[in-house]
């Protein structure tokens, strides 16, 4: 997988408070977890990394909870992953796990692999978290038929 679960939950919370924050309210932690059916203890530390990020702020109290720092026709996709993970990561390892898997030294996986791993990478760097709530909308539509 090009990302890890956090990563996956990163990009679940940021389109559940864009589309929840529509109002200009905070939207829960609880309110995160359940609807996006993520582990509470899991979702605080992705909540934690996101705003260290500066993609997300909170606000405490009654009424408190999460709201996207900009726009989120602003935040991309990258942006979200990295803030969970080590970006390195995403284009540097290897595949197989293989520690010293480069051009120079590849793996049998290596050239499939890199040409995936860049194309996936490229869309993570042009998709917004708009586009996926527009696209999340688009798609619920059609199934609600």
């Amino acid at each position: 997988m090009i990302y890890t679960g956090s990563a996956k939950y990163a990009i679940r919370a940021m389109v559940c408070l864009a589309v929840n924050n529509g109002n200009g309210k905070p939207f829960s932690a609880a309110g995160v977890a359940e609807s996006e059916q993520i582990p509470p203890f899991y979702l605080a530390k992705v909540l934690q990394d996101l705003g260290r990020a500066g993609l997300l702020k909170s606000a405490r109290g009654r009424g408190g909870g999460f709201y996207l720092s900009r726009p989120a026709e602003e935040i991309t996709l990258i942006e979200v992953v990295s803030a969970v993970e080590d970006p390195r990561r995403l284009e540097e390892e290897c595949v197989l796990g293989i520690d010293d898997c480069s051009d120079e030294t590849p793996c049998p996986m290596h050239e499939t692999w890199k040409a995936f791993r860049d194309q996936a990478l490229d869309a993570l760097r042009t998709l917004t978290v708009a586009q996926l709530v527009e696209e999340l909308d688009r798609k619920k539509k059609l199934v609600a038929g």
